[in-house]
C-alpha cells in the first residue's frame, strides 16, 4: 500500500505542477509587466524549493553561481516562470545512466542587464526541435 500511495502522491504533485504551469502561462498573456527589484538569490531558492518534492531533485547536484553587485529590475513572476521551466526540464530529462546528474544556474548582473545561463548534463534537445523551442506549448 505504501508503494501505491507514494506513486499516487508523485502523480498528484506532477499534475499539480503541470496545472500551475498552465495557469502561469495564461496569466502571463494577460498581465502587464510589473517591474520590481530582483534578488536572484531569493528567486533561485524559491524555484528550487518548488521542485524539492521531485525524486530527481534529490539526485541532482545544484550548482548556483550568482554575481549580483548591482540592483536589477525586471518582472519577477516572468523570470521565475522561465527559470523554473528550465530547472524543471533539467531535472526531468536527465540521462538515466549518468553517474552524477547536475544542473548549473549562473547569473551575472549589471544595472542594465542580467545574463542567466542554465546548463545541465541531460539528454539535450534534438536538432530537429531547436527551431520550435520558443513556440508556445511546443
Amino acid at each position: 500500500i505504501r508503494i501505491y500511495l507514494d506513486l499516487q502522491d508523485k502523480s498528484v504533485r506532477r499534475l499539480d505542477l503541470f496545472i500551475q504551469e498552465i495557469i502561469d502561462l495564461s496569466r502571463n498573456a494577460r498581465q502587464e509587466v510589473a517591474v520590481e527589484a530582483i534578488n536572484f538569490h531569493d528567486l533561485v531558492n524559491e524555484i528550487l524549493e518548488t521542485y524539492a518534492y521531485m525524486p530527481e531533485f534529490r539526485q541532482t547536484k545544484k550548482i548556483i553561481e550568482i554575481e549580483q553587485p548591482h540592483n536589477f529590475y525586471s518582472d519577477s513572476k516572468r523570470l521565475k516562470m522561465i527559470l523554473g521551466n528550465l530547472v524543471s526540464n533539467a531535472m526531468r530529462y536527465h540521462l538515466e545512466w549518468s553517474q552524477e546528474k547536475w544542473v548549473k544556474i549562473s547569473i551575472k548582473t549589471s544595472p542594465e542587464q542580467a545574463t542567466i545561463e542554465v546548463s545541465d548534463n541531460g539528454m539535450g534537445i534534438a536538432a530537429v526541435h531547436l527551431p520550435f523551442i520558443f513556440d508556445m506549448f511546443y
